[in-house]
């Protein structure tokens, strides 16, 4: 006879949350206190003291995301806070491959589409190891405005950004509109 631990004795859903809001203050105060003279993958440092708030594990993670999202980095934090809400509020713990597969697709389709308008409609960040965009803004804007051009881009991006936020967020366009009368 298997012996089930109950999940009050067990409580995996507030460790989880737990873990996941540590994990998520960590990464924001990291790319919040991002140096670009910190040394890290794109700078060697300017051998000062470290001023990220995390230390040099932050430094260049901080470097490494902002390198490759720009601005959008700052989702990473905004998503595992969003999970750890979400499995606490769960009303059982069995994983649904298609649920999770589609809520991913949706945080990809939201970064890699704010990474495009951000590199698009903003100006220039010297702040920025790749400007507001990153790479991933740099590249798709460079390869996807000979092919649809500035504001097929637009359009395109802001449908994908909509559609990202509503499949990773798990809300109806229409509740929203209902609900705001």
């Amino acid at each position: 006879m298997a012996s089930s631990i109950p999940m009050r004795l067990f409580p995996a859903r507030e460790i989880s949350l737990v873990g996941l809001g540590a994990a998520a203050l960590f990464l924001l105060l990291a790319i919040g206190s991002y140096s670009p003279t910190d040394p890290s993958f794109s700078f060697s440092g300017n051998g000062g003291e470290i001023r990220n708030l995390v230390g040099i594990s932050g430094a260049y993670f901080a470097d490494f995301v902002l390198y490759l999202f720009g601005w959008v980095a700052y989702f990473i934090p905004l998503a595992l806070t969003l999970v750890g809400v979400r499995l606490v509020k769960a009303e059982n713990l069995q994983i649904n491959w298609l649920g999770l597969s589609v809520r991913a697709s949706g945080w990809f389709l939201l970064i890699v589409s704010s990474c495009v308008l951000l590199h698009l409609h903003s100006a220039p960040s010297s702040a920025l190891p790749a400007g507001a965009g990153g790479v991933f803004g740099q590249w798709l804007v460079q390869e996807g405005t000979a092919i649809f051009g500035w504001v097929g881009m637009t359009l395109l991006c802001a449908a994908g950004a909509l559609i990202g936020m509503q499949t990773s967020a798990g809300f109806s366009w229409l509740d929203v509109a209902e609900g705001t009368g």
